[in-house]
């Protein structure tokens, strides 16, 4: 959906977005969902950067959305990412590749 509204690839977006604003230094990666040239990002999830940029993230975060006084993300999204689940969503989630018994162990927002 992303794709369609934006006209850019996942990785594209977030680099443009976020990742040039905030001094990311080295390239970053989303695994595919599908096989060879064809996959498509799983924006879902399986994102990969370097520890160094993870914490630069990390730190616009828990600076409220901004880096050196300039608003890279609305305060109200930083601070909903890090401030746990919101009221009327699941606490655990099962991986989507499970079986349907298995039990729920993913934490939303596992990330922050």
């Amino acid at each position: 959906m992303l794709r369609r509204i934006t006209g850019l690839t996942s990785s594209a977006l977030l680099s443009e977005v976020i990742r040039s604003r905030i001094g990311a230094e080295e390239d970053a990666y989303y695994v595919l969902d599908g096989d060879g040239d064809g996959g498509v990002e799983a924006a879902c999830g399986g994102f990969r950067a370097t520890a160094r940029d993870v914490a630069r993230l990390g730190g616009m975060l828990r600076c409220g959305g901004a880096v050196g006084g300039r608003q890279v993300v609305p305060e109200e999204l930083a601070k909903s990412l890090t401030t746990g689940v919101p009221d009327g969503h699941p606490r655990r989630v099962r991986f989507p590749a499970s079986p349907p018994d298995a039990p729920a162990t993913l934490l939303y927002r596992d990330l922050w």
